[in-house]
């Protein structure tokens, strides 16, 4: 519309304004052009700040937003077809094993169906391994945990997902037992 405009001014206008007033359109196109661009990368990196932000928190504290997924009825569903347990602790030289489904089970009833509270323990570190097979002995899970140092954790690697649980005061009870047992027969071989 605004070039009809010229046109019409073209026939009763000066060359010299004609010229003037396409400068002033093409100064006032460029301004437009600059605001609007201005707009756009503002918009943008307002939307990838915002993106970055919320992957930021998503990550920090995933359970802030996101619903509880408890891994417990899988994980009962499995140990119940289990009838031997192995154990691990790394880097204490103890190894054992229970033969018996309730075995199994007891273990199991260590796990709290809540996400464990990591404040004290150090990403991907753990204190031992835990091992689950059926009567064919072959293995149905596998899970690591914590017991030392104000961590108390199992972590339940389950379709493609690694559900980090609380263990409970049982739990922690039965691996210092275990520790001292260890101790005890470490002083009665000096």
């Amino acid at each position: 519309m605004q070039i009809c405009w010229l046109g019409v001014f073209a026939k009763f206008a000066k060359p010299k304004t004609i010229i003037n007033l396409l400068f002033n359109q093409k100064r006032f196109m460029k301004q437009h052009v600059t605001i609007v661009c201005m707009a756009i990368l503002t918009l943008v990196a307002t939307a990838c700040n915002s993106e970055k932000t919320k992957n930021n928190s998503e990550t920090a504290s995933p359970a802030a937003g996101a619903k509880y997924e408890s891994p417990m009825a899988k994980v009962n569903e499995i140990l119940s077809g289990c009838v031997k347990v192995e154990y691990l602790l790394y880097n204490m030289g103890i190894t054992f094993e229970s033969e018996s489904n309730e075995e199994v089970m007891r273990f199991y009833s260590y796990i709290l169906d809540q996400p464990a509270n990591s404040t004290n323990c150090k990403p991907g570190k753990y204190d031992g391994s835990v091992v689950f097979k059926d009567a064919n002995g072959d293995i149905k899970l596998g899970m690591e945990f914590n017991i030392l140092n104000g961590c108390a954790r199992v972590s339940i690697p389950l379709n493609g997902k690694k559900y980090e649980q609380q263990m409970n005061e049982n739990g922690l009870s039965f691996f210092n037992q275990v520790l001292r047992m260890k101790a005890k027969a470490e002083t009665e071989q000096h």
